[in-house]
């Protein structure tokens, strides 16, 4: 058998132990780690590079403006102590990303001269890609080989959604990313030195100030300050209480609207993050609107698109994890260090989201947070695979190779859809669903809208005639970037169908046009099912075949 470099070789179950000493002793591995950093700096330069080439290829999600207006009043609050944010409508969501990703935005536009949105998508996506490095030490760390590092931060990177979401989500991407943060702080509190308190106090207050979901984070260091930490029971309270106070003080740090009032606005920020109603959501054919969405939705959501190899090792790991913390005595006394704790945030995600309710639509978005942690378990059943085959089992070692074989090709397929439908990787479905049109017909589509720059272009390109445009769904996209462009080119937004010679839908849910008068002109679609598309009447449609450059069947 090929060996790997290091201990993350399969060993050949022919090879006696000691041989496999003399082969490897500690030194000898340890020396090859530079291999698999050199691996991990090789394709993270080339997921940059990717990053760098594409970010100005996503649309404009529903969320963009709002944010953006968020960031605004936060940023002045800051910067010019003005009075904006106390009536804000949007106060009390998450602001400390979004107040620095206002400023730097606006930084750095002239000098690489692009617009607003290119310049916050690329900030974006650089943090997201910063993640990655830390993700790969937290891997290692806790594995204590950087090779299951190497493939937990490729597995986050080849993720279609996460990919795409990383340029536009300021929201649920970004906290993705600062909760991997949080996770690598967070591995070193069991120690319970004060700079080590310190720095995660200040990424656990950055976390919450970014979305309320950080408090579940706080939740889970202080228990594992008391499951992990080897320090007295005395000692454990002082340290917690100490990272709770500090916490808290920078939480109020990183949140200005806190600086004009502090009790009645932390009641202002628990009620709107405790409200559990929501926009509809389409489900398995069916709309609901939280709290009424059936309990296995997230459930469901994140078994479909996540890839399909890390869906299939994850739920392996957990069960695994589970087993041998009730089998073996001193797997259960050691608490499985990390793992546990990942374990912690998953189960009190999903249960809390369970019994409280939780406000969820968009898929699951609002706890994308969970899927480093999800992944750790892919990476944890690929460690327990590794650690059997090492004693000389040739069972092992064959279902450790066709695991990492299954990593293979999902990743060779998720890449090749990336390649051939960006820039829409955001809808992505593994092979759950059984297609893209019938994941169209149970599922929530195109909820972001992206596909709308697409559209736009497209609408560009027809003869400037006189052409009435109306949008079944009037994202502010719409409003503040598609009517004034088409405006410019001699279009008319209209504001009734009946007016129009032209009508887009977007496939936020499973629309279809409600006339018979218009028939498909042009579509963005996935594998057959359609994102957007721009459908004509008759007449428009004649007018267009008149054209020599726009022929239509």
């Amino acid at each position: 058998m090929v060996k790997l470099c290091s201990n993350f070789a399969l060993p050949s179950p022919l090879m006696k132990s000691s041989t496999r000493e003399r082969r490897y002793p500690v030194k000898h591995r340890v020396q090859h780690h530079w291999v698999f950093h050199i691996l991990f700096t090789l394709c993270f330069l080339v997921f940059v590079a990717i990053g760098l080439h594409v970010y100005r290829d996503y649309g404009v999600s529903i969320d963009e403006y709002s944010q953006i207006e968020l960031g605004r009043v936060n940023y002045e609050r800051v910067v010019s102590g003005s009075e904006a944010l106390k009536t804000n409508e949007d106060r009390y969501y998450g602001p400390v990303f979004e107040t620095v990703l206002y400023g730097l935005s606006h930084a750095v536009q002239k000098p690489l001269h692009i617009d607003e949105m290119s310049s916050r998508h690329l900030i974006e996506f650089l943090y997201f890609a910063a993640s990655l490095v830390v993700f790969y030490l937290f891997l290692w760390k806790i594995t204590g080989h950087p090779g299951y590092g190497l493939l937990g931060s490729v597995l986050l990177a080849i993720s279609p959604r996460m990919f795409a979401e990383s340029f536009y989500n300021s929201k649920d991407m970004v906290f993705l990313s600062t909760s991997i943060f949080a996770l690598y702080s967070m591995s070193f509190v069991a120690d319970l030195s004060f700079p080590a308190v310190i720095i995660h106090a200040v990424v656990s207050g950055f976390a919450i100030a970014v979305r309320p979901q950080g408090m579940l984070l706080v939740v889970v260091s202080v228990v594992g300050i008391f499951l992990i930490s080897k320090k007295t029971i005395l000692q454990k309270i002082l340290w917690s209480s100490a990272y709770i106070v500090l916490t808290v003080v920078s939480t109020i740090a990183f949140f200005p609207v806190f600086w004009d009032g502090i009790p009645q606005n932390i009641a202002g920020f628990l009620h709107r993050s405790l409200d559990p109603i929501g926009v509809p959501t389409y489900y398995f054919g069916k709309f609901y609107t939280s709290p009424g969405v059936p309990w296995h939705h997230l459930v469901v959501w994140i078994g479909i698109t996540s890839l399909l190899s890390v869906t299939v090792t994850s739920s392996i790991g957990l069960v695994w994890f589970l087993y041998r913390a009730y089998k073996e005595k001193q797997h259960r006394a050691k608490a499985s260090g990390m793992f546990t704790l990942l374990f912690l945030i998953i189960i009190g995600t999903i249960g809390g989201a369970i019994i409280f309710r939780a406000r969820t639509y968009d898929g699951w978005r609002h706890i994308y947070y969970l899927y480093p942690s999800i992944i750790g378990f892919s990476v944890y059943s690929v460690k327990r695979c590794m650690d059997l085959a090492k004693k000389n089992s040739r069972i092992w070692s064959i279902i450790t190779v066709c695991i990492l074989g299954l990593f293979v090709l999902d990743g060779v397929s998720a890449v090749r859809f990336m390649i051939r439908h960006h820039p829409n990787e955001y809808v992505y479905f593994n092979q759950l669903t059984g297609g893209y049109v019938q994941a169209k017909r149970n599922f929530d589509f195109d909820y972001w809208g992206i596909s709308y720059k697409q559209i736009l272009s497209y609408l560009l390109s027809l003869p400037r005639r006189p052409t009435k445009v109306y949008f079944v769904e009037s994202f502010p996209y719409v409003q503040f970037g598609m009517a004034p462009a088409l405006r410019t080119h001699g279009f008319t937004v209209v504001d009734s169908l009946t007016e129009a010679d032209v009508v887009v839908v977007v496939n936020r849910y499973d629309k279809t046009i409600p006339s018979a008068g218009f028939t498909k002109l042009y579509a963005v679609d996935v594998e057959g099912a359609d994102l957007s598309a721009v459908y004509a009447t008759r007449a428009y449609r004649a007018l267009l075949n008149d054209s020599p450059k726009m022929q239509y069947p």
